[in-house]
């Protein structure tokens, strides 16, 4: 081994002679240890000093192959490095310089390094001028009984991950600190744990090698403690976080009961039953939703085209947007930074920029549009006949025949129900998933009959929404085309238009509780319901006439009243 240290300096170290004066003898160094190299090096003596304080001397004395980047006195503060623990001190320098194995110089490299703290480094060059970190090599390839040395002209500067900085911080960031560090456990490192025997068929382990796992960061899907990945951390203050958390709150109501219709376990609106979450406890439910919803909107990655501006510098546009790991994108990245404290914060695999305030809109976060499609959502549909079915249209002239749902949604896919007689009338009573506890502007998309060559009347329609109070009781509300009528006993129906696909506006409610992520009834949903239905009579032949008992419904849409005053203003 020392013979292929010696013939490996022979062929490269000439490329250092004009890096220092005083060079160390390959074949001499070659006979000595690590440690011993260091120590007969007067140019090492500031380095030789950090290493004895942090108790790494002894290994470096061993049988363990490692590479060494001895930083030369004069090149960097030791000052930082003398008040530090023993413990910081290993980790912040001494690691820092040190990694497993041979790694020599023998013509052009570009290699990673990961040093014993984990870090990542690159260790590249070409023509005789070579770096680790960035910092230029005086003398390359030194060998050692137990190792490879190279000299630097300066110390590679440390920095933490961000997963490590984020468990670190201390006051102004105490929220977002004590969320991270309530989902951190510890498991087995299997790979680099030395296995022992076989006890009452379990292996045991003679050196047990721990890792750290956070269930939060898997769950954001991003690694920030992989010193190979890149991101961008928008990280809250205290102040941010309570803000948020104050302005998500009211959206997440929940009740100990909260209370809904049966309606997949009937046949018949008459005998539809009720059922219930059961109690839960509301305050820890809210309080983790909420807590999720705020850090799902942080981590950004850095090789992201979307995100590019986080990295590069360049002015943002209003047409920007950026994008989460999980694909989700939200529009207003300007936003994000105007609230920016100081400078991003360099970190070993990426930035944190710290905010003074979490700038999303609402509506592309924690309180989104919600679209239904009746299809899916149908609870129960009553006087319906048997070939009742959905529907799926595509068509390339639909904004100009048909209006513009489907420029906005896509694909028109739509459930065409038709009466099961003469003399009935359908009725459809579709759940609305995750509703929040906020007022709602709500829409339901019509589509006339000729679009798929049948009868073109139009309907005449009453809604009905089923909800749960604040009191956990079940409440009626009734949607009148007057829309300062709310009177059921005078409730005025609604009148689609069929020479396009309708999107009617049907008037606004506020929710009193959430349903969001509550827990189910014995495999069923407990989700508000809006009942679409007829007042006309069957047996009026003049009404029968103008109007069709067929229910054609693409869609029911809900905005939350944020969402439409906002779309106003981009008028």
């Amino acid at each position: 081994m020392m013979m292929a240290a010696g013939m490996l300096t022979a062929t490269s170290c000439s490329d250092f002679d004009d890096y220092n004066e005083v060079q160390v003898n390959p074949e001499a160094a070659a006979n000595l240890s690590l440690w011993e190299n260091i120590e007969q090096n007067p140019q090492l003596s500031d380095f030789e000093e950090l290493i004895k304080k942090a108790g790494f001397d002894d290994e470096l004395q061993g049988s363990h192959y490692y590479t060494v980047w001895a930083p030369l006195n004069g090149t960097f503060d030791k000052s930082i490095y003398a008040d530090m623990d023993q413990a910081a001190l290993l980790k912040n320098f001494v690691y820092n310089h040190v990694a497993d194995y041979n790694h020599p110089i023998s013509g052009d490299i570009n290699n990673k390094v990961f040093t014993l703290n984990r870090k990542t480094y690159n260790f590249a060059g070409v023509s005789g001028t070579f770096t680790f970190a960035g910092i230029t090599l005086a003398q390359a390839n030194i060998p050692s009984t137990n190792g490879l040395m190279h000299t630097l002209d300066g110390a590679a500067m440390y920095y933490d991950n961000i997963y490590d900085y984020i468990l670190g911080l201390g006051e102004g960031y105490e929220s977002i600190n004590a969320y991270f560090k309530r989902y951190e456990t510890s498991v087995l490192d299997e790979a680099n744990s030395v296995k022992g025997p076989m006890v009452n068929g379990l292996q045991t382990y003679v050196d047990s090698v721990m890792i750290v796992d956070n269930s939060l960061v898997r769950r954001l899907g991003a690694q920030l403690q992989n010193e190979d990945s890149s991101y961008t951390v928008l990280l809250p203050t205290d102040k941010a976080w309570e803000n948020k958390y104050n302005a998500i709150k009211p959206y997440y109501n929940f009740i100990t009961n909260t209370v809904g219709q049966d309606l997949r376990g009937t046949s018949s609106s008459s005998s539809i039953k009720q059922i219930n979450t059961g109690d839960i406890d509301n305050a820890y439910f809210q309080d983790s939703i909420i807590k999720r919803f705020i850090t799902n909107t942080i981590v950004y990655s850095n090789n992201d085209t979307y995100n590019s501006f986080f990295v590069d510098g360049r002015e943002i546009t209003p047409t920007d947007s950026v994008r989460l790991p999980n694909g989700r994108k939200y529009s207003n990245p300007a936003d994000l930074l105007a609230y920016q404290v100081g400078e991003p914060v360099k970190m070993s695999n990426g930035w944190v920029r710290n905010v003074d305030s979490i700038a999303f809109y609402s509506w592309e976060t924690y309180a989104p549009e919600i679209n239904i499609n009746p299809i899916s959502q149908a609870g129960l549909v009553t006087a319906a006949a048997a070939s009742s079915r959905g529907r799926n249209i595509i068509f390339s002239d639909a904004v100009t025949k048909w209006g513009d749902f489907t420029e906005t949604y896509g694909e028109l896919r739509f459930y065409n129900i038709e009466p099961s007689g003469d003399r009935t009338k359908p009725e459809l009573h579709t759940f609305l998933p995750n509703v929040l506890s906020t007022k709602y502007k709500f829409y339901v998309v019509f589509v006339p009959g000729a679009i798929i060559g049948e009868d073109n009347r139009p309907n005449q329609v009453n809604f009905t929404l089923n909800y749960c109070d604040a009191n956990g009781k079940l409440q009626k509300y009734n949607f009148s085309s007057d829309l300062k009528n709310d009177n059921p006993k005078t409730q005025k129906p609604f009148v689609n238009d069929t020479s396009k696909v309708d999107t009617m506006y049907i008037g606004e409610f506020t929710f009193p509780v959430s349903y969001y992520g509550l827990p189910e009834n014995g495999g069923k949903a407990i989700m508000p319901d809006l009942k679409i239905s007829s007042p006309m009579s069957v047996f009026n032949a003049t009404l029968l006439k103008t109007y069709t008992r067929a229910l054609r419904i693409a869609a029911i849409i809900m905005k939350p009243v944020e969402l439409v005053e906002f779309e106003e203003n981009q008028k």
